[in-house]
């Protein structure tokens, strides 16, 4: 039985079946020529049976390239210059996250007079394809003095056309209503919409010491979105949701994505005489109001303004001194609907990280710190924690400190015999708002107006987070090698310890918002779990695998794992400290090479490029350092090219250095344990691990 929901009998039981598939073919092509001028191109072929039979295949192009002007002639006796590179890209991607069968439609209950009944549930559209992202990307990479300044630039350019979706159709076309009879609007490609930005990246090694170094790393990335286009009707927009079915989101061609939609306060309204010289407000329906007349002197449905008898006010259901003023966004002298206006978007103006290492012999620091800057966020718990309206709703006594505060403009005056007032508190005449400068409304218990979306609950979002603190020890090796330990490493974290924010909320760093089934809200908090601070202590443990003697001779690898450890005092033209090589080689061929007079156990890897075994190794060496964080690697360039001059050779010994560094660093490897030199000498790069 492959449903057992069609199954008879008193058990209610559900079930859900399906399939789906996806195939992929690509091909890639690089060029290198003189490590200076590089160029990559990518197909694919991608099919999805997310769609229709027509369009479930789409083809995706990408092309780089780039020049390292560094190794032009000109510049290779530019000390000052370690890396200069201009980059250029362009590439498409293919997006088919949207679910099986949308191109389709399936089949809904629905009663009717006859019994149930069976009804398209939505509109089908066969038409649907891939929604395609391009990009474009020009960067810069410059490294000074020996890469211990390293600066990154790029600017790119997304554009997402064919933006898998549902269609934003108008209510009279069945789209809208009560859910037993209303279609669920098709799927289909029907948005645009863009991302630019640019991104700036400094890396630096300030100190670099014996015992004692600090490396900093400092980004920063500005982002614009925009909603270029939205097919449908012409004032289409994306629409997102908050609790059931409160608009809090509005996305209108020509702006960005997720803009909040509500009334703009202005401040609140001061007396009567402040509310009768205001645009009219509708929000109330039609009490307090004054109707035209017809000719016979009966009043008609047209409003013409606001009643001048204060008997037909009421501080439960009309507009009140105290209540929030909104503002008349279109002109038209009325406040309704219509005036509902962006009030905020919760997209950042730019985003920024700031990670700092320290090593101090066997201790290492380390200090991220994160923030976003000039993003909004809608506290929407704030509604009913703020609202003033109902008793049964605890009230967050810091945020309606500043209410609106009423008082009489006239004590004396007296009340009795009134049938209608009996307070000056119900006569709107005769009330005033203390505080008039506040935007925070009066308390008005079962008045649900100043619950409005509004800009009263949209709140800056930025923040400073102190994202992590990591301080660790490794143990030197010394002390553990008659326990054949390897490596040891203690080590104390503390995540997001604190966060510096003018957010009233738990926590502005909000994200996607879960309450629109679409997807179309963000920067909403209701209620989202705040990150929490987390304390950890650790430990690293790495036992060790026994030792093997070294070989007496340079004879050809057996397969065996060779152990080499020595102390020399000089390596690769560099004159170092006492140091121990040390290198652990399994599966992988080792060569004896000569450095400096001295035979030593390191890896040769090719000219400039690796080839696949090679970079096999260069993944073994990787290993290896993380799990001895007390050691370094030296990497050593060397060229001897028959046509090259002595000039040329030494700028592309050093450049050969560079790419295996950049390869080590990439790969996660910290710069600062990483030493380059070049030289004269056979064409080659040698990697040499050591303490």
């Amino acid at each position: 039985m492959h449903n057992p929901s069609l199954g008879t009998g008193t058990p209610t039981i559900t079930g859900y079946f399906g399939s789906a598939s996806m195939a992929s073919f690509f091909t890639r092509e690089t060029y290198n020529y003189d490590d200076r001028y590089y160029a990559t191109y990518t197909y694919r072929y991608d099919g999805s049976s997310n769609f229709g039979p027509k369009n479930r295949w789409a083809g995706f192009h990408s092309m780089a390239a780039s020049w390292r002007f560094s190794n032009e002639k000109w510049l290779r006796e530019a000390t000052w210059l370690s890396n200069g590179k201009l980059r250029f890209g362009w590439g498409q991607t293919g997006n088919a996250n949207i679910g099986g069968y949308r191109w389709g439609v399936a089949l809904a209950t629905m009663a009717s007079g006859l019994g149930q009944s069976y009804r398209p549930a939505g509109l089908a559209n066969e038409s649907i394809k891939w929604e395609t992202q391009t990009q474009f990307d020009l960067g810069l990479d410059l490294g000074f003095l020996n890469n211990r300044l390293q600066l990154t630039l790029d600017w790119y350019r997304k554009e997402s056309k064919d933006m898998l979706m549902r269609m934003q159709l108008p209510s009279y076309l069945g789209t809208q209503g009560n859910g037993s009879s209303a279609l669920s609007a098709p799927w289909g490609n029907f948005g645009t919409m863009r991302n630019t930005g640019y991104e700036i990246q400094l890396r630096a090694m300030p100190v670099q010491k014996k015992n004692f170094s600090w490396e900093t790393d400092l980004q920063f990335s500005f982002n614009q979105n925009k909603l270029v286009a939205l097919q449908g009707t012409s004032n289409a927009a994306i629409i997102g949701y908050g609790q059931w079915t409160d608009v809090v989101a509005m996305s209108n061609v020509g702006g960005s994505m997720y803009n909040f939609y509500g009334y703009e306060v202005e401040g609140v309204y001061k007396d009567w005489n402040d509310i009768m010289n205001s645009p009219i407000n509708l929000l109330y329906g039609n009490v307090g109001m004054e109707f035209a007349k017809d000719a016979n002197g009966k009043e008609t449905d047209q409003v013409i303004g606001y009643s001048r008898d204060i008997t037909k006010y009421s501080k439960r259901n009309s507009v009140w001194p105290g209540d929030l003023k909104f503002k008349d966004v279109n002109g038209d002298g009325k406040i309704d609907e219509n005036d509902k206006t962006n009030i905020g978007s919760p997209l950042p103006k730019c985003t920024f990280g700031f990670t700092n290492t320290f090593r101090w012999k066997n201790f290492d620091l380390n200090i991220f710190i994160n923030g976003s800057i000039g993003n909004k966020v809608m506290n929407y718990t704030a509604i009913n924690l703020t609202s003033m309206s109902n008793t049964w709703f605890n009230q967050i006594n810091g945020d309606i400190a500043d209410r609106a505060q009423l008082a009489p403009i006239d004590p004396t005056v007296s009340y009795e015999g009134n049938e209608k007032i009996h307070n000056w508190y119900d006569d709107i005449s005769n009330v005033y708002v203390v505080n008039a400068d506040t935007k925070t409304p009066r308390v008005a218990e079962g008045n649900s107006y100043n619950s409005n979306i509004s800009s009263r609950y949209i709140e800056d979002g930025s923040y400073v987070r102190l994202k992590n603190i990591a301080l660790g020890y490794t143990f030197p090796k010394k002390r553990l090698q008659k326990a054949n330990i390897d490596n040891l490493r203690i080590y104390a974290n503390i995540q997001n310890l604190y966060t510096l924010t003018g957010y009233k909320g738990y926590d502005p760093e909000i994200g996607a918002s879960t309450t629109d089934a679409n997807g179309y809200v963000f920067g909403l908090d209701n209620g989202r779990y705040p990150s929490p601070t987390t304390f950890s202590l650790g430990l690293n443990l790495t036992l060790g695998g026994g030792r093997v003697k070294k070989a007496a001779d340079n004879s050809a690898y057996n397969g065996e794992p060779v152990v080499v450890e020595k102390v020399v005092e000089k390596i690769v033209e560099k004159p170092v400290e006492k140091i121990v090589v040390k290198e652990v080689v399994k599966e992988v061929p080792a060569q004896k090479t000569a450095v400096s007079g001295d035979q030593t156990l390191d890896f040769v890897i090719g000219q400039t490029d690796l080839r696949p075994g090679e970079a096999f190794k260069l993944g073994q060496i990787c290993e290896m350092l993380r799990e001895n964080p007390d050691t370094k690697v030296v990497v050593h360039g060397s060229a001897d090219s028959a046509t090259g001059s002595e000039a040329v050779n030494k700028r592309l010994s050093a450049a050969r250095a560079q790419n295996v560094k950049d390869m080590l660093v990439k790969a996660g490897i910290d710069a600062s344990r990483i030493t380059t030199t070049s030289g004269i000498g056979a064409d080659r790069v040698a990697i040499c691990v050591v303490k």
